[in-house]
Formats: C-alpha cells, sequence, structure tokens
C-alpha cells in the first residue's frame, strides 16, 4: 500500500467536509443575490403593464411589433425594476435582453389580443 488506511480516510474526509461547506456557501450567495419572490413579483407586475397597456393602446391596424415595442416602452417603470431586481449587479447584457424580452411579450400579448377580437368578431 501505498498510504495507510488511516491517511486515506483522513483525506476522504476532509474533502467531503470541504465539499459540503463550499456547496452551502455557494447556496447562500444565491438565496442572498437572487431573491426569487421579488423576481417572480416583478415578472407579473411587468407582464400586468404590458397587457393593460396593450388593451388600452392597440388599434388593430399598426404592425404588431410596433405596437409591441411602443407598449414595451410605456412600461419601462416595470421593466426598470425587473431588471434592477433580477440583476442588482448592473450587467448591460442582462438588462438588454430583458427589455427584449419585454418588446417580445408585448408583441405577442397583440397578437393574442387581436385574436380573441376576430374570434368573438366571428362568433357574432
Amino acid at each position: 500500500m501505498l498510504f495507510p488506511s488511516w491517511f486515506t480516510r483522513a483525506v476522504l474526509v476532509a474533502v467531503l467536509a470541504a465539499t459540503v461547506a463550499s456547496c452551502e456557501y455557494v447556496a447562500s450567495v444565491f438565496e442572498d443575490d437572487f431573491p426569487t419572490e421579488k423576481i417572480g413579483d416583478a415578472y407579473s407586475a411587468r407582464d400586468t403593464c404590458l397587457k393593460w397597456t396593450v388593451l388600452m393602446t392597440d388599434d388593430g391596424v399598426t404592425d404588431a411589433a410596433e405596437v409591441g415595442a411602443r407598449v414595451a416602452r410605456s412600461c419601462s417603470a416595470e421593466t426598470g425594476a425587473l431588471v434592477s431586481t433580477t440583476d442588482p449587479h448592473g450587467d448591460p447584457v442582462v438588462a438588454t435582453k430583458i427589455h427584449a424580452d419585454s418588446v417580445f411579450r408585448a408583441s405577442g400579448y397583440v397578437i393574442r389580443s387581436r385574436q380573441a377580437a376576430s374570434d368573438i368578431a366571428q362568433k357574432r
């Protein structure tokens, strides 16, 4: 044997203890940096704003992507709150992706709203 069995056991216990300690540290870092409840609330607030603004501003004629972009700009306060909650470190890539997602979702809400209005009109 190269190493005595007690030495191997001691190294194994030390590695196991270090692994458990590092996992607990990583978990605590993520729990502090990513308050999932606040993030969920921020997404809900942004999506609610997008939905209501689509209902209030869509004329049914303008291109859905253009209306979606206009709606996303109207909900910039909610989107900004979502960005600051999701990314407290201020990474510009994250902010850009969330703003793009807001335009995408708003455009989707425009399309769904128009489809629902068309379905209702056809039933009459």
